[in-house]
């Protein structure tokens, strides 16, 4: 009887592992996909591997999601705005996260939300010349509305 039990458990063990062994093969080829320039193929490979990955590995779901969203911001897919999300709620480790999203934001027109994300980003970063112009043009965007040039 103990050697039943001992034996399901070393099976359970070694079908754990080979699980996380399969996310993180996954998420190699997902990455390849990535670095070679196929943004759509690597966007759906890591959408499946987001979802199988636990909850408990943090590192693994921010690297996930950031990458996701990059795929999604190239494409200029709305979906990349949750993936940012996602890899600063699991503390993706690059303030870059914070510029990316507040571009984003600033492309589907969120100018309040994206001016928040750029202030952040120039917390760690003040001199940065891509986040001050940002910032500036999501302060400045109501009163170019309010004054159309003629062109």
């Amino acid at each position: 009887m103990k050697r039943n039990i001992s034996i399901l458990f070393l099976a359970g063990l070694v079908l754990v592992s080979m699980g996380s062994c399969s996310i993180n093969a996954r998420v190699k080829r997902a990455d390849k996909r990535y670095h070679i320039g196929e943004y759509y193929q690597a966007s759906e490979q890591y959408k499946q591997i987001y979802r199988r990955i636990p909850s408990k590995q943090r590192n693994l779901r921010a690297h996930v999601a950031f990458n996701q969203a990059e795929c999604y911001r190239i494409l200029n897919n709305k979906k990349a705005i949750n993936c940012y999300k996602n890899a600063i709620r699991y503390h993706y480790p690059d303030s870059i996260v914070y510029l990316h999203y507040a571009q984003v934001l600033h492309y589907q027109g969120n100018y309040r939300d994206a001016a928040k994300q750029y202030e952040i980003y120039l917390q760690s970063y003040p001199k940065d010349y891509v986040a001050t112009a940002g910032l500036y043009a999501c302060r400045q965007v109501d009163t170019w509305k309010k004054q159309p040039s003629r062109y």
